[in-house]
């Protein structure tokens, strides 16, 4: 989370699918105010992947960035606008999902 919070990002969270999900373990979301901010967070985000395991994750999203989604298997981030945050809803959507971190900064 802290990559993304390098970059200002804001309403940070981290649900935990284990028992809910057979896709993946973790859904890490965040929002940014502005298209070039969506994509500096997922570079963030990659960047520190990047260094951190070796390996760079699927991405999807990246050229609109609006809703950014990079795909690291066990764990998947989603980098949204905050319009496209609220009309999606993953929160609702995984509600009975275990927040492990969340931060509304």
């Amino acid at each position: 989370m802290d990559a993304a919070e390098s970059k200002k990002s804001t309403d940070n969270k981290l649900l935990d699918l284990q028992e809910l999900s057979p896709f993946c373990d973790f859904f890490s979301l965040c929002s940014g105010m502005t298209r070039i901010q969506t994509r500096a967070i997922a570079n963030a985000i990659e960047e520190r992947l990047k260094n951190d395991f070796g390996r760079l994750g699927q991405r999807q999203g990246y050229r609109g960035g609006n809703w950014i989604v990079l795909d690291y298997g066990d764990v998947v981030f989603h980098v949204f606008l905050e319009a496209e945050r609220r009309f999606y809803n993953l929160e609702e959507l995984w509600k009975d999902a275990r927040v492990v971190y969340s931060n509304h900064g």
